[in-house]
């Protein structure tokens, strides 16, 4: 028998992040290093720049699905970077893209704020709180790059400043166009050949125009905005001329009663050659620095280099060149392999629009790139989220030796090796289009994109530790240790297994088998329950007890999904629906295989691409015998004549249902019909059968139950052998039997919208939910107020709670604490917190004040993640007896009847 549960609360550390505001590192000491709230209306210019080292195209440089970066798709506004995509044509450092995105880093800056550095930082601990939209085509990543300092001699580092005062001048009343004009003066190629010999200018807008010509230098420039105005990039000659366009920012500091504008030129590429402007100060007027709106060219007002290392002190304003200049050294910009961990890309979040909105991703690459594929990398397929359109943190744990991801502080992958990087790593948010997978863009990115709300990093290390070894407790609870191998052989090693450090969790993926030990003599009355989150199915997603390492002998593992049927598992649990969120399934082991088992056993299995990702939590194994786990009275399906007739045109989805009563005199069903099979539907309230010709409203009956799903629209019908509840009234599912359904199908042949059901008999579930020993009654505390609920647990409450002596074996007085928004037994000499499980109802409601018990029978809904009311049964509720007797003084509860019958 299985029971199936969608889990809100039992997976409670799922439910709860999803509503986190606001993260924090793991346990242990950190300190707060980085942090950016967005909080602004620009990007901060000391702390992030456009692009990452080469501030180069974002993604891929294929033309046909990559995307250059724009300044106009980076938006800092309400409290949150927003980047966001356009199909349109688009150019960067002469690529011609097809797209724009966006992509900031915080890779050395060079300002005086943040030294030559940016911010960079070795281990720790690096959180964002992102959202985006699940469009096929984008690519949203936040990520790290290791930073190795090969950057070059500092004297090398050169900026300039220019300003144009324009107070005096009447501007035009619409601006149209503002052009920068540079004439080149002069270009160093210290390495001829490098990068062809192409220079690269950069223009960069300065909000603070109080700068001077002769007060500027290195250590007191400006923070310019890190996002380009606009880029030349191309081989140029001594004596031409560079256009920028910055009619944009002209368009926006125009309304600025001072009318002053300042622009600082820099190269974000490090293309080694150095290319100089003539100055203000130039002979010829025709060679000096012009702003040029809607024609009107405007003479700069002052303008300066500045130089890093030792020329930081220095000022150069009274020049008559201009110059910029980035290099580097020994042109390492790959995730080499220079010494063991030094390059590593940290994927902390990276996902395609087309896997949709319930997964993220983590990866790890290295060992340099080939035509953009890394050559080494691993990763841990796609942890579940909930909707990637809500807010939620992805962080990243870093110390020697260990990387471990997470998402809203739920450890999701773990990577221990030597080659973990060991230098330090800086940020990045990218936008980026196309990427793989054939996630291939289209008009559909259009404004679409992602948001981040914060990005902050602490140094520090966490505590705790994954147990060692798998146990399980005496309430049956299991705590998954490190202990794990490899299930059935080498073949299945190639797995990825994560587990939480307390123990509470698992998660295995990347085409994984494994087993951890764990010895239980599994009887008739042996429950396994769990709770399981996948975002991917994969080929094979089972779980169960085993007794060997053959996977293949005898059927020990259950499959809950895959696109393979694994003949060798048990299917009746195989109905797990993927990118859903938790579900908790209870499995009554013992009614397939007895005996004694040695391990706990997981199949991820996926041999086509090894992406698949699932996350067990919540396990537990207990002995139950009150749970209905038998089956109930066989019942014969009677003739089944000609099939089951419906209505060929009928859409949406309904159920094929066993009647006791002949369904011809019942309903008037179509002539040939099976006797005691009909097709039926459930609309606004009221169930309907459908007789071919029409439709007739019926009242169900206590001897109907609902055998099969039906999917009118596609032609389809499901069994709902192994499944047990109510719908609307009527039975769902039954216990067994070798009954087969149809679709298409009447009297021996094909026939649209019509059914066959074959075999001869089935069986009921059993008759409902023992209520056990009630003992002397539920013992309360006797002045307790408010209101709260008799609660039937199926593990037993001396064991769960530790109740009070003579107390009911299955029943215990609850009440919820709004304030502190907890669940508490009441014990007679104290309350304790718990956590509602699996098999929890809330049978009756209490009034503690008034000493009241109202019974819950046929309510059907829930309250803080317990079952609310239950659908049937002979139960009765006493207030102030106990033992048989009344109780004096009061606050006891009496209970009688022997079951219940859950919804």
């Amino acid at each position: 028998m299985i029971h199936r549960i969608v889990s809100n609360s039992v997976s409670a550390f799922v439910a709860f992040s999803c509503l986190m505001l606001s993260a924090a590192p793991p346990p242990g000491s950190f300190t707060l290093t980085f942090e950016d709230e967005f909080n602004g209306d620009t990007l901060d210019g000391s702390v992030w720049r456009q692009g990452s080292h080469d501030g180069s195209v974002a993604g891929y440089r294929d033309s046909g699905t990559g995307a250059a970066i724009k300044r106009e798709n980076i938006v800092v506004a309400d409290g949150m970077l927003t980047m966001t995509a356009q199909q349109e044509i688009a150019t960067q450092s002469n690529l011609v893209m097809n797209y724009s995105s966006g992509e900031i880093s915080t890779f050395r800056m060079f300002t005086p704020s943040s030294g030559d550095q940016g911010f960079k930082q070795t281990y720790g601990y690096f959180e964002a709180r992102m959202r985006w939209d699940s469009v096929q085509g984008l690519w949203p990543a936040f990520w790290t790059m290791p930073d190795r300092g090969e950057y070059g001699y500092q004297n090398y580092f050169n900026r300039s400043f220019i300003k144009f005062d324009l107070s005096s001048e009447t501007l035009p009343g619409t601006i149209t166009s503002a052009v920068l004009r540079l004439k080149i003066a002069d270009i160093q190629q210290p390495n001829p050949g490098t990068n062809d010999g192409k220079t690269n200018t950069v223009a960069l807008a300065v909000q603070d125009d109080s700068w001077t010509e002769t007060g500027i230098k290195w250590n007191n420039m400006p923070t310019p905005d890190p996002l380009w105005l606009d880029q030349s990039y191309d081989n140029r000659t001594v004596g031409a001329t560079i256009d920028l366009d910055v009619t944009d920012f002209i368009i926006e500091q125009a309304d600025d009663s001072d009318q002053v504008f300042s622009i600082c030129l820099t190269d974000t590429l490090r293309q080694w050659n150095q290319i100089e402007f003539h100055s203000r100060e130039a002979t010829n007027t025709a060679d000096r620095p012009v702003l040029i709106i809607n024609g009107t060219s405007y003479q700069a007002t002052a303008d300066a280099k500045v130089i890093g290392g030792t020329a930081a002190n220095n000022n150069y304003g009274t020049l008559n060149t201009l110059s910029i200049w980035e290099t580097y050294v020994s042109g390492n910009n790959s995730t080499g392999t220079d010494s063991i961990g030094q390059g590593m890309e940290i994927d902390i979040l990276e996902v395609l629009g087309k896997w949709g909105d319930k997964v993220a991703g983590h990866v790890l690459h290295w060992d340099g790139y080939s035509g953009g594929i890394s050559n080494a990398s691993t990763g841990w397929g796609r942890p579940p989220v909930d909707d990637t359109a809500q807010w939620h943190t992805y962080g990243v744990y870093w110390e020697p030796g260990l990387i471990e991801f997470y998402v809203d502080e739920v450890k999701t992958a773990t990577y221990e090796d030597s080659r973990v990087p060991d230098v330090p790593a800086y940020l990045i948010l990218s936008l980026q289009t196309g990427g793989w997978d054939g996630n291939t863009p289209s008009a559909a990115i259009n404004g679409k994109g992602m948001d981040v709300d914060w990005v902050r990093a602490w140094s520090g290390t966490k505590s705790g530790s994954v147990p060692t070894s798998t146990s399980i407790d005496g309430s049956g609870v299991v705590t998954i240790g490190s202990d794990n191998a490899v299930y059935g052989g080498s073949g299945n090693a190639n797995g990825k297994v994560t587990i939480a450090d307390d123990g509470s969790y698992m998660a295995i993926g990347q085409n994984g088998w494994e087993k951890f030990p764990l010895s239980y003599t599994v009887t008739a009355d042996t429950w396994l329950e769990f709770t399981v989150d996948s975002s991917e199915a994969g080929e094979i997603l089972a779980v169960g007890l085993e007794d060997n390492d053959t996977i293949n002998d005898v059927k020990r593992l259950f499959q809950l999904a895959g696109s393979q049927t694994w003949a060798d598992s048990y299917q009746d649990a195989n109905d797990y629906p993927v990118a859903t969120g938790p579900l908790t399934y209870a499995i009554n082991i013992g009614a397939y295989y007895t005996g004694a088992m040695t391990h706990l056993a997981f199949s991820a299995d996926n041999d086509v691409s090894g992406e698949n990702y699932a996350r067990f939590s919540n396990i537990s194994i207990y002995e139950d015998a009150s749970t209905g786990g038998g089956s109930g009275s066989s019942i014969s399906a009677g003739a089944l004549n000609n099939g089951v007739a419906a209505l060929d045109n009928r859409t949406g989805t309904g159920y094929l249902m066993y009647s006791a009563t002949n369904v011809v005199t019942r309903f008037g069903a179509y002539t040939g019909n099976a006797d005691h099979f009909i097709a039926v539907m459930y609309n606004s309230g009221q169930w309907y059968a459908d007789t071919n010709f029409g439709q007739t409203a019926f009242t169900p009956v206590a001897t109907d139950v609902l055998v099969a799903t039906v999917d009118f629209t596609n032609d389809t019908v499901t069994s709902l052998e192994g499944q047990a509840g109510t719908e609307y009234g009527i039975e769902y599912g039954y216990y067994s039997g070798d009954l087969g359904y149809i679709a298409d199908w009447w009297n021996g042949a094909a026939n649209d919208g019509e059914f066959t059901v074959t075999g001869t008999s089935f069986t009921l579930n059993g008759s409902g939910v023992s209520i056990g020993n009630l003992n002397d009654g539920v013992a309360g505390t006797d002045w307790r107020t408010g209101t709260g609920y008799l609660m039937y647990t199926a593990t037993d409450t001396t064991t769960r709670f530790n109740a009070f002596a003579g107390n009911a074996d299955h029943v215990i007085a609850v009440y919820y604490n709004v304030a502190q928004a907890k669940w508490y037994a009441d014990r007679n000499y104290g309350q304790i917190e718990f956590t509602p499980q699996t098999g929890d109802v809330l049978l009756a409601s209490i009034d503690f004040t008034n000493d009241t018990v109202s019974s819950l029978e046929g309510t059907n809904s829930s309250y803080q993640g317990i079952p609310l009311g239950y659908a049937s049964g002979d139960l009765s509720y006493q207030v102030d007896v106990w033992g048989g007797f009344n109780d004096s003084p009061d606050g006891e509860f009496g209970v009688t009847g022997t079951s219940f019958t859950p919804w």
